[in-house]
Formats: structure tokens, sequence, C-alpha cells
């Protein structure tokens, strides 16, 4: 995979994705996140987010589909696991 800025390798650049999504999750108060800790979240948007991109780069979704996709798997899986 190449890289996006010579000094922000690939890797970093998933973990500011994730952590600028859990900032924005918590900051509207989305719901299915109350009650949860970040640690949770992150574990949660992580999931999700490497399967997009799984997604993505084997060619399965387009790339402009991704987003959408992405919030739809997260809504899911904070109902899927709230209990």
């Amino acid at each position: 995979m190449e890289m996006i800025h010579p000094n922000v390798s690939p890797e970093m650049m998933n973990d500011l994705v994730v952590a600028g999504t859990v900032e924005g999750m918590l900051a509207e108060k989305m719901p299915g996140t109350e009650g949860r800790t970040r640690e949770e979240l992150i574990e949660i948007v992580q999931k999700v987010h490497g399967e997009t991109s799984a997604l993505v780069f084997s060619g399965k979704m387009r790339a402009a589909d991704a987003h959408a996709y992405e919030w739809k798997r997260i809504v899911e899986e904070l109902a899927a696991s709230a209990a």
C-alpha cells in the first residue's frame, strides 16, 4: 500500500480516522454511545473500518460508497451490542 503522506503511515492514518470518528460520535451524543467507554467505541469503529477498507481494496465496494456503508455498519454494531 502506498503512503498518503511521507510522514504518515497507513496504520497511523487508520488510527486518526478511527479516533476522529469516535470523537465525533461522542461529541454529537450519537445514539448507542451512551454508557459505553471510549475503548468500546474504538473497538467497534476499528472493526467496521477494517471491514470497509477490505471491501474497497478488494474491489468489492466502490470507494464512493464506503462512507455511507461504514456509518450504516457502525449503527448496526451499536444496536447489536446494546444490551
